[in-house]
């Protein structure tokens, strides 16, 4: 419905009518006074003729004047009558197109409404679904907050896993459709509209005998007794389809065109935060692929060069033992020795595993003891500053702890730094400092498949922190990372 506009509304309302009024007005009392002149002029005439003794043109007058004076009151009458029933019409069409212009602002405030709460109800879920990169938990919120957006009996998320189908990711309804449901081919004439097509599919009546409800229905695999309408939306990211988002409710005809523009709104912000939430999986995957790394080299150059050397030591006095058992404290004393650095190996590698000192002694002695392993096992000179134990929960001090030992072991193994200092500061935020006298490097610089320095930015960026790295080739590297307060 559109507006009228308030000045044109005056001049269909009030000009027009008005001038066509006074039009008619007018030419009324034109003739009245027309018919007065007349009657004025005739009985002049009748005085004229009375004076002269002519009765019956006096007679005439006199009936010429009644006839004349009935006709002035009926004009009279009728211009009252027009004037007034005119006025009511104006009235009346001012009143009801003052009304429907009322009725047009109501709606159209109902409807700016209306789409106010709707990108609202949009930020606020974009929102939402940027607060977690867990896949099994956002595709649960997902469905939550869609019905904030679009109403649904039925709903479900499908992946695009291969070029010939479509797993089922998270599916919530009737029982009736979800076994049929986990997997759909790319071949079915509604999914290669959605997918390969990229464009909403509405089918207003399940049941109705159109080409759509029954390609829907076959593909289904049963009637659908308790889906109305339904609707299916394409997942986009950059212009190609990951997956398809499909609504269903039990009433008929109830999704519309503006259902469709809700529902892909809302698709596409779910099909950036599951690609979000599958690279974060990645990413923690192969930092957890590489934490396995480096634990198989440290065994390798560490636990595993112990026991070869505690294996030599045995077989050689095995073979003392045979031949003269006054010289086996020396290969014994060695073995020992061995074992010691062995165990002391295992023991570290453990701690990096399982930090439990963080519950214990806390973030502070954590750190030290990291210090300390980094003293012994590759004789590096080591200085330490640290303030009094954060008060931090659990999680914030088990980031900075694997920011440390991150950064350290960067420093061991390219660094070839002979000085590392390692600070901990807790005032304007907690504060922590990596600083060594290595070779440096070109932090604008790429380096394929590594992956610590982007960790070490995730894990305190997805606290709220900030990193910072310095470093210049010949002139050591800096690592920085603050937690606000």
């Amino acid at each position: 419905m559109t507006v009228a506009d308030p000045e044109n509304l005056n001049l269909v309302s009030s000009s027009n009518p008005r001038w066509r009024g006074l039009t008619s007005a007018a030419v009324t009392l034109v003739v009245l006074l027309l018919l007065w002149w007349l009657v004025y002029r005739w009985f002049e005439a009748s005085l004229i003729a009375e004076e002269r003794g002519q009765i019956a043109v006096v007679q005439r007058s006199v009936w010429v004047l009644q006839i004349a004076g009935l006709l002035v009151v009926s004009l009279g009458t009728t211009l009252a009558y027009v004037i007034a029933m005119r006025q009511a019409r104006l009235a009346q069409t001012v009143e009801a197109q003052l009304t429907e212009l009322v009725q047009a602002r109501q709606l159209l405030e109902k409807r700016v409404t209306r789409r106010t709460q709707e990108l609202e109800t949009l930020l606020r879920v974009s929102r939402d679904l940027t607060a977690t990169l867990e896949l099994k938990t956002l595709l649960g919120r997902i469905v939550e907050q869609l019905r904030q957006v679009v109403a649904y009996d039925s709903a479900g998320l499908f992946d695009l896993v291969d070029e010939t189908s479509l797993d089922v990711l998270l599916y919530v309804g009737p029982q009736e459709t979800s076994s049929s449901l986990m997997q759909l081919s790319l071949e079915a004439p509604l999914i290669v509209e959605i997918i390969r097509q990229q464009q909403p599919v509405l089918v207003p009546d399940t049941q109705a005998d159109t080409a759509s409800a029954q390609a829907l229905r076959t593909m289904a695999g049963c009637p659908l007794t308790k889906i109305g309408s339904w609707l299916g939306v394409p997942l986009l990211l950059k212009d190609r389809a990951i997956g398809m988002l499909e609504l269903g409710h039990c009433q008929p005809n109830f999704y519309t065109a503006r259902h469709v523009d809700l529902a892909l709104a809302f698709a596409n912000q779910a099909a950036i935060a599951i690609e979000n939430a599958r690279l974060y999986e990645q990413a923690q995957s192969l930092a957890s692929l590489e934490e396995r790394r480096h634990l198989a080299r440290e065994l390798h150059d560490s636990v595993s060069q112990a026991l070869y050397g505690i294996a030599l030591g045995t077989r050689t006095a095995r073979m003392l033992l045979d031949r003269d058992p006054t010289k086996l404290a020396e290969p014994l004393d060695y073995i020992m020795n061995l074992a010691e650095a062995g165990l002391t190996e295992m023991r570290a590698l453990i701690f990096e595993l399982r930090p439990e000192i963080l519950e214990s002694e806390g973030l502070v002695g954590a750190l030290s003891k990291q210090a300390e392993a980094l003293r012994v096992r590759h004789k590096l000179q080591v200085e330490t500053n640290f303030g009094p134990e954060p008060a931090v929960p659990l999680p914030c001090k088990e980031a900075f702890y694997r920011i440390a030992q991150e950064a350290t072991h960067n420093v061991v193994k390219h660094a070839k730094a002979e000085r590392i200092i390692l600070s901990l500061q807790n005032g304007e935020g907690l504060i922590l400092e990596i600083d060594d006298d290595g070779q440096g490097f070109d932090p604008d610089q790429t380096f394929a498949g590594h992956l610590g320095l982007r960790s070490m930015r995730e894990r305190i960026e997805k606290l709220g922190g900030s990193f910072e790295l310095q470093s210049e080739p010949g002139r050591g590297t800096t690592v920085r990372i603050c937690l606000p307060p």
